[in-house]
């Protein structure tokens, strides 16, 4: 840089930080309370049906852990991301990140959090060895996550950073990436 020369930075806009750990510390307890719920349901309808286990053991363990150690780090890295670049927190209801994040895993793909999302629930499900969860609460839970990325906060995102939402949308996957013709 030469001397002189006026340095301009980007000033990143962010929510208050006990804003962010208050709205992690509360939302955090109720998704795990959701997902419990649904694995102690699926575990009951498993044993009151006499459903068959879909996995021979210990594959299932096994299975559930890959499908863990692939999907948990990019849902660790969409948490990060928000914070750091979108200066709020993955809760949209207390901390809405107030800078569009294109960094990390958004680079490639919309919604990471969200395309993780079914696939941690069949990591567990699998782990567990739960039919009814396997075939029904991870098809359910895809079906919720994927629909609130695509239709609601799809709409939330172009409502709020509008133009550059919409470019962005252009070049970046909802889930999977687009590749870009040489």
């Amino acid at each position: 840089m030469r001397q002189g020369q006026a340095f301009e930075a980007k000033v990143m806009k962010r929510q208050p930080t006990n804003k962010i750990v208050l709205s992690l510390i509360w939302a955090l307890p109720f998704l795990l309370l959701v997902i419990y719920v649904g694995f102690r349901i699926s575990l009951w309808a498993d044993r009151v049906l006499n459903l068959p286990k879909p996995f021979i053991e210990p594959t299932n363990q096994i299975l559930g852990l890959v499908l863990w150690l692939i999907f948990f780090p990019i849902y660790l890295a969409g948490v990060y991301y928000l914070i750091r670049d979108g200066g709020g927190s993955p809760n949209p209801w207390q901390a809405s990140p107030v800078n569009l994040v294109k960094t990390g895993p958004y680079r490639y793909i919309r919604h990471p959090m969200n395309l993780t999302y079914p696939f941690i629930i069949l990591g567990v499900a699998t782990f567990l060895n739960s039919f009814s969860a396997v075939l029904l609460l991870t098809p359910l839970s895809a079906l919720i996550f994927w629909y609130h990325a695509l239709v609601i906060q799809e709409k939330g995102l172009t409502k709020q950073f509008g133009k550059e939402y919409v470019e962005y949308k252009k070049t970046t996957g909802a889930f999977f990436p687009k590749f870009q013709n040489p």
